[in-house]
This record gives structure tokens, sequence and C-alpha cells, in this order.
């Protein structure tokens, strides 16, 4: 095997670590190396296409299953993916007719959730380059959540945070100490120079947070949002002893991980799911948290939060008479 074999397969062999991690944009790049390299590797133009086709790119995804198609006609996965792609794309079409008949009539309605989207920066990317601009961004999980924690009082509360990003300096105007770590040396980087006095800020491996060295305490909180074998993590965090548990965990993408749902809930916590939209991406996601029984503690602030555009009103129905 020559020099320029083995460089693209390792090439290859990294970038698929990362598309399996969900590193869509690392990933992206060292597919793209591999192209450049070797212009006819079917799998990582496949590749490359369901990266976009996960992103709702359908146009640039048909194009790269495709070009694969060019190079391996028999290629079943890329055959596959181009009808996936191809029925996607269709649907996305009638949609934006239905979407632009739907605008024509409820101007109004059509204006709120745009300001509602804008609102909650639905439209920036949520990735490295994002992190380089300093772009404002919400944390990566679902908004019933977000608003929900914003009417749990968490001023006296430390974090855990598996997994960074420029969200990491919202929650630390939520609670009162951040303790983040993070895996992706260059995500670490590009983000430690832009984070609050409040944030801890730690590089870390896999191979350490899988053996889940943490000093927790049960008043404390955890988030579960590390790019990784996130099952394998709970498996070995399970086996604290009550008094090492935090009693309060956010688990996102909680169902794509429904094995590790079930070691917490064996362990003894209670999931709460909050299905819908997060900021940058496209579909449906489940954020929940997981409270363990008798040992969790929740105060709603005396102030009770309000999201922009809610109706705040006073009503003769909530009378106490």
């Amino acid at each position: 095997m020559t020099e320029d074999n083995l460089n693209i397969n390792q090439l290859l062999k990294q970038a698929v670590l990362n598309h399996n991690n969900q590193k869509f944009q690392i990933a992206e790049e060292l597919y793209e190396k591999v192209i450049k390299l070797d212009p006819k590797n079917n799998i990582a133009l496949n590749n490359l296409g369901t990266i976009h086709l996960v992103l709702n790119n359908f146009e640039k995804a048909i194009k790269y299953f495709e070009d694969s198609l060019k190079i391996k006609s028999d290629y079943l996965d890329a055959k596959k993916n181009l009808e996936i792609a191809n029925l996607k794309f269709s649907k996305e079409k009638d949609i934006i007719r239905s979407w632009g008949a739907q605008i024509s009539k409820r101007p109004n309605k059509a204006l709120f959730v745009l300001n509602e989207l804008n609102n909650r920066h639905f439209f920036l990317s949520s990735d490295l380059d994002q992190i380089k601009k300093g772009d404002e961004q919400l944390p990566l999980l679902t908004w019933p959540l977000l608003d929900f924690l914003k009417t749990i009082d968490l001023k006296m509360i430390e974090l855990f945070e598996l997994g960074s990003g420029n969200s990491t300096n919202w929650f630390s105007n939520l609670f009162q100490k951040v303790q983040s770590f993070e895996s992706n040396k260059e995500w670490y980087e590009n983000l430690k120079t832009k984070l609050n006095n409040n944030v801890s800020y730690n590089l870390t491996s896999l191979e350490q947070i899988y053996e889940c060295p943490f000093n927790f305490k049960p008043n404390d909180w955890l988030l579960i949002d590390f790019a990784g074998n996130r099952t394998k993590f709970i498996k070995k965090f399970v086996e604290l002893s009550n008094d090492k548990l935090p009693a309060q965990i956010i688990f996102d993408n909680s169902e794509w991980y429904r094995n590790g749902a079930k070691l917490l809930n064996e362990r003894g916590y209670i999931e709460i799911p909050f299905y819908g939209f997060k900021s940058g991406e496209e579909i449906i996601s489940c954020s929940s948290i997981f409270l363990l029984k008798k040992d969790f503690k929740l105060k709603i602030k005396k102030d009770f939060y309000y999201p922009k555009y809610s109706n705040k009103i006073k009503n003769n129905w909530d009378l106490i008479q």
C-alpha cells in the first residue's frame, strides 16, 4: 500500500469517527480532503451526501450521491440514500409552495413565527465557525427545556457541563459556577478566551470522561452533551453512591440514547422529556431532565419567567376567593 493510500485511509477513518460522533463540520472537512487526494472515492462522496441529508441540504446531498454512483453504479448505500434525498427534496418543494400560500392568507401569523425564530437564533449555525465569529447562540437544547430552566432558581447551584460551546456562557448566567469539560482541542482553544469568570474550563479526553472522575454533590446539576459514547459514560456513572450523584441531570438527544436513559431510570432517576426545536437545527429533538427520586430539589423563581412573545395577563379566573 502506498503512502498516499495510507493517508487516505487514515483520513477516511477519522472522518467516519467524527461523523458517527455528530461532529459534522470536522467530518465534512476530512471527507473533502479524502476526495482531493482521491476524486473517485465513492465512500467519501456518499458519506458527504449523508451529512447534507441530515442537515436537510437536499440538493447538495443528491449531487454527492449521484457522483458516488457515477464511480460505482452498484453502490447500494448511495442508491438508497439518493432515493431518500429525492423524496425529501420533493416533499420540501411541496411544503414551500404550501407555506407560501399560508403566508399570503395569514401574514400576521407568519410574521409572529419569523420573529420567534429570529429571537431564538434559529437561522444561525451551531458549529466551530460560529464560535470563532462569536455569534450569540442558545444552547443546543430544545427550546421548551431552555424555557423551563429559566423558571428555576439556579443562582446558588453548580453545573458540570460535559461538552461545551458558546452556550457555556448562557449557562454561566444561570448557575453560580460552571465546570465545563471539552475533548475537542480545536473547539477548546477557540472558546476558552470567550468564557465568563465563573466558568472553569477543562481540556480532557473521552477516555477520561468515560471513567467518570468527577466529584459530584447531590445539589449539583449535570449536563450530558459531549460528542462520544454517552451510554458508556452513564454505565460508569450509575455505579456512584447516592451521595456522589447529582440529583438533577440534563441529557441532550435523549431520544437517541434510550439504553443510557434506561440505565438512569433503573438507578432511580425520573425522566421528563422536552421535545421541540433547537436553534440552528432543522429537526424535532428531545432534551430530557432526569431527577433522582427523593433527592432532587427544584425551586421556582419568585419572579416567574415569561418568554418573549408570551402573554402575561391578569384575569378573574385566577383570583383566590
